[in-house]
């Protein structure tokens, strides 16, 4: 292609990129995920014939092809890329790749165990390696060998293994010395709930003894105030 015309493809995707965070659809956050594909679609559709509008290329011209790009470090150590495509047949992949894939952030080892228990992210694993391989097989170039980028992940798989496994004792280990903060917590809490209840329970019996020899020195001033009216009656 012409210099000119590969700057242009440029800018036209530049822009696409700029429109699309500015209404906050590349993370997939602001909206329910029923409707995410659908807005996610429209979008991009609109900006890529806006874009090409702005200077004056076609659609045609421009024939953009899409890639999924799917992070996959925690499991394999690498990224899962989908065949180059068309445009119609790419949001379809994304989708579905997206589907297998699930809420599942990106981040670190430990920062996925928080959100998922370890089995759990592997049954993801299995869900996006099928989808994965059901794509290749469907969109993936003739020479394509299916069976040995299979074995290859599955190998990455089991080599990562001892990797997750650390990261799981790591994130065990803080769940339970987090636990042992609460019931230390607690602990104490109940301590000083004691203390106060114990305080409560003596000063409450202090006041009742007091009672007792208030209500005691009122009986014995009125026996003797009593003796003492005898006494005078009987002058």
């Amino acid at each position: 292609r012409e210099l000119t015309e590969v700057l242009e493809f440029h800018m036209v995707l530049t822009g696409v990129k700029r429109h699309m965070e500015e209404q906050r659809l590349l993370d997939g956050k602001r909206v329910s995920e029923e409707s995410y594909a659908a807005e996610f679609e429209q979008a991009l559709r609109f900006a890529l014939q806006s874009e090409l509008e702005s200077v004056a290329l076609t659609f045609e011209a421009l024939a953009p092809q899409l890639t999924t790009v799917v992070s996959a470090s925690y499991w394999i150590g690498e990224r899962l890329y989908t065949p180059r495509v068309g445009l119609d047949t790419g949001l379809q992949i994304w989708w579905r790749m997206r589907l297998a894939r699930g809420r599942v952030y990106m981040g670190s080892p430990l920062a996925l165990l928080r959100q998922m228990a370890p089995q759990e992210l592997d049954q993801v694993w299995r869900q996006l390696l099928e989808t994965y391989m059901t794509i290749l097989q469907e969109h993936g170039p003739d020479q394509t060998d299916c069976g040995a980028e299979r074995a290859r992940l599955e190998t990455l798989f089991e080599a990562r293994r001892p990797l997750r496994e650390q990261s799981e004792q790591q994130w065990n280990a803080l769940v339970m010395a987090r636990e042992e903060r609460l019931q230390r917590s607690w602990g104490r809490w109940a301590s000083q709930s004691q203390r106060r209840e114990r305080a409560a329970m003596e000063r409450e019996e202090g006041r009742q003894r007091r009672h007792a020899i208030l209500e005691r020195r009122s009986e014995h001033l009125e026996r003797e105030w009593m003796r003492r009216e005898e006494r005078r009656a009987e002058r």
